[in-house]
């Protein structure tokens, strides 16, 4: 059983024809991270898919997770963005998080929006528990902002990036992203 914690928005996601997109297993042992780095498209675009947690491992030190950002390209492998924006999904056994279940290997899942700006970084608080299996989600970069749908949660941050890379990391568990598809955003004309 996987539960999630999110919190309402506002993005929605069309239900247009699309390319089929890319699948990507997040997959690490305890204590260990990955990091895959996607180049984005020049100007405008968006980037959308689903998560779901598949595993988790045992571990006190680190909580499994994985991050979608758009953002600057860090300045070395593992190191996070200056200035991004996206979600984070973590999961952790309910007896950790002092929520009682039936099933004993029930895990809670908790979906965040985040920030960072000159390496500062703001999290939303997840606010809802629901029980859930993927993470629909969708992240638009217009040149001035992106805005970030993950779950129920939606956020806008302004940002300005010269040259932007989509960013996915994950640590201590297995995470399947599907349909994974980052695509331009034709400029409005006009």
């Amino acid at each position: 059983m996987i539960l999630a914690a999110s919190v309402a928005g506002s993005i929605s996601i069309s239900a247009q024809a699309a390319p089929t997109g890319i699948t990507y297993d997040c997959d690490t042992a305890a204590n260990h991270y990955s990091e895959l780095v996607l180049p984005a498209p020049s100007g405008q675009f968006a980037v959308k898919g689903k998560v779901k947690l598949r595993r988790i491992e045992k571990n006190t030190t680190f909580a499994p997770m994985t991050r979608l950002v758009i953002g600057t390209p860090a300045a070395s492998p593992g190191a996070s963005s200056s200035t991004s924006a996206g979600f984070s999904l973590t999961g952790l056994p309910a007896k950790a998080a002092g929520i009682k279940s039936a099933d004993k290997n029930a895990v809670i899942q908790f979906v965040q929006l985040e920030s960072t700006r000159e390496s500062k970084q703001t999290k939303a608080t997840p606010n809802k528990v629901e029980v859930i299996t993927e993470v629909p989600f969708l992240l638009i970069y217009d040149g001035a902002s992106i805005a970030t749908k993950a779950s129920d949660q939606s956020a806008t941050t302004s940002v300005q990036l010269d040259n932007a890379a989509v960013q996915i990391s994950c640590s201590t568990g297995e995470f399947l992203f599907t349909d994974l598809v980052i695509e331009g955003i034709p400029a409005k004309s006009g």
